[in-house]
């Protein structure tokens, strides 16, 4: 497979549960924010300033073109680019502010979780085939998104325009003006929001689905304790785990006392998410809240619209014409308008409701699937 190849390449290692974060290191290398790198801290902090001050200055220019906006579609598009905007901004700027936290939650993944290989048959498969589905998921996503950077730099180029909609109070389609805003805003597309906002994404995704393999070969060896396979398991781990921690004459205690300590490690690698990652999902949490508040509120004024015009003296109208006018906007007044989420769903709280309940009938099918497979394992 070609992506395993270049992913082997990336991170230099075969294993399944490490291979997982090959996508974030490739898009946040490309900015310099992967914290492993040499001299992380000098390249990391001059890329995050660079890389801020962009993305700041075509916010400045999406604004004062705010005032200039005379339809509700140019209006929204020109505030969906601020919203992009402010992402790779809040996103970059956390990662790099986190960066020893994300470091230490890299060096755990590479050094200190279990290999995929550590238990043969159906565990070391359902990693693999876990790695693969993450992976056809995740390559897509990214190409979509640089496919789409693609097509919105470069027709405005042939008609001299510039792909963000901005204004600065100058005149900037001169020559070598217009070049260098072109390059500007094309960089701060194509690599600072790009890799800034689906790096971040990616690597908080990647990190979790690490965690979730470990749970997996946990699982496994917790049930293969005091059986024919724990022993092979146990001997496996003697070049993984330092024995001097775990040393014991009983091969039974010393395998449990290692389960004990890496479920230590992943309760401790939770936290270590939580404190890398917790301000990124309050965001984003809020953002999707004000989503729904704000549906709410153009139903809620929109709703009211057939009551205003009821309560107007349109019935003394002498007009019988312009009556019937208002009696038919009275009734097309009542057709609500809905803000949705590409057509698909519409964004309120029922929408909402409905998401959470399909998420939690896929866990509850998932769990049931891995009952029916451990049974059978029995």
């Amino acid at each position: 497979m070609l992506l395993d190849t270049f992913a082997y390449r990336t991170l230099k290692t075969y294993d399944y549960c490490k291979l997982l974060l090959w996508i974030p290191k490739v898009l946040l290398e490309t900015i310099f924010l992967w914290p492993t790198t040499k001299n992380h801290e000098l390249k990391s902090t001059f890329a995050c300033i660079v890389n801020v001050l962009i993305m700041t200055f075509i916010e400045i220019g999406l604004f004062l073109n705010l005032s200039s906006v005379d339809s509700i579609p140019r209006l929204v598009f020109i505030m969906s680019l601020v919203l992009g905007a402010f992402q790779s901004i809040y996103k970059i700027l956390i990662i790099w502010y986190k960066a020893k936290y994300v470091k230490d939650l890299i060096d755990d993944v590479m050094t200190k979780f279990w290999p995929y290989d550590l238990i043969e048959g159906k565990v070391k498969e359902d990693i693999r085939r876990f790695y693969v589905i993450f992976t056809c998921i995740m390559t897509p996503l990214v190409g979509v998104g640089l496919c789409w950077g693609i097509g919105f730099l470069i027709p405005p180029y042939f008609f001299r325009k510039l792909p963000f909609p901005i204004e600065y109070g100058f005149e900037w389609s001169t020559t070598p003006t217009y070049e260098i805003l072109y390059i500007i805003q094309s960089f701060g597309y194509q690599v600072v929001m790009l890799c800034g906002v689906c790096g971040t994404d990616t690597l908080f995704i990647s990190i979790g689905a690490s965690a979730v393999t470990q749970y997996r070969i946990l699982h496994q060896c917790l049930a293969s304790l005091n059986k024919e396979d724990m022993v092979n398991i146990n001997n496996k781990l003697d070049k993984f785990v330092d024995r001097d921690l775990t040393k014991s004459h009983d091969r039974v205690k010393e395998f449990f006392v290692r389960c004990l300590k890496h479920h230590q490690l992943l309760l401790e690698f939770t936290g270590k998410i939580n404190n890398a990652f917790g301000l990124v999902v309050l965001i984003q949490l809020s953002c999707s809240v004000a989503g729904i508040c704000v549906a709410a509120l153009l139903v809620s004024r929109a709703s009211l619209l057939p009551e205003s015009i009821y309560a107007s003296n349109w019935i003394e109208l002498k007009d019988k014409t312009m009556k019937k006018d208002v009696m038919f906007l009275i009734h097309h007044s009542q057709q609500i308008p809905k803000l949705s989420a590409y057509s698909l769903y519409n964004v309120d709280m029922n929408s909402y409701l409905k998401v959470v309940k399909l998420a939690f009938s896929v866990y509850t099918l998932l769990l049931k699937l891995q009952d029916k497979q451990a049974n059978k394992i029995e």
